[in-house]
């Protein structure tokens, strides 16, 4: 049983990114070469991801791994692991932006309404199949976020746009925490302070973008 629950969330999630990668390819407003070159470079770093968490799964439990590796491997990936992953893949990019291998802003600004619209679609499956009514504020948050996203494309720099929603996903998340008993991405719980530093950099990227334009 825990087997086919296990399966059935990797379903969910898979299923869900899949509507994002649809969604960013039908409304993106790149040529149809560079959409598909960013949906497969941005699907290997998904890939590597999912790697990273099970690699930070083993490292922040090696004493257990060593004892009982099966235990580890059967055992749910928490936030720490989705940290570690984090971690790992940031210093992935950071690493072939600065041998000029990937163009960072670019990168996140195609990888954004593949998120939105993947946790839309999550969070929406898990609604409808587990009832689960905690997160229709994070639906209702998503919607806005997606329909602002497609109302601010082609009006304004498209890293604009994209690093202006998700300055307010950011905050958004934030102020979930203070509605409701919980708030999660993909089914991780993370801290407060995760969305209180993802808002502090979103906002940065926005602020120097805006000084740039005023040189």
């Amino acid at each position: 049983m825990a087997a086919m629950w296990k399966l059935s969330v990797i379903g969910i999630i898979i299923a869900s990114l899949l509507a994002g990668f649809i969604f960013y390819y039908v409304t993106s407003l790149s040529a149809k070469k560079e959409k598909k070159k960013q949906a497969e470079t941005i699907l290997s770093l998904l890939i590597n991801f999912v790697i990273f968490i099970w690699v930070g799964k083993i490292v922040l439990n090696i004493a257990l791994f060593i004892k009982d590796p099966l235990v580890i491997l059967a055992y749910p990936s928490d936030s720490k692991a989705f940290y570690f992953a984090i971690l790992a893949i940031c210093v992935q990019v950071a690493y072939k932006v600065k041998r000029k291998q990937l163009d960072g802003y670019l990168l996140v600004t195609s990888f954004i309404p593949i998120f939105l619209f993947g946790s839309l679609t999550y969070e929406f499956i898990q609604m409808v199949s587990l009832g689960d009514d905690i997160a229709f504020s994070y639906i209702v948050l998503l919607v806005f976020l997606v329909l602002l996203y497609l109302l601010l494309q082609g009006k304004t720099r498209w890293m604009t746009a994209s690093f202006f929603v998700m300055f307010l996903w950011s905050i958004g998340k934030l102020l979930l925490l203070f509605f409701e008993p919980y708030t999660s991405v993909f089914g991780y719980m993370l801290h407060p302070i995760f969305y209180a530093v993802s808002a502090i950099l979103f906002l940065s990227v926005l602020i120097r973008e805006f000084k740039r334009r005023l040189i």
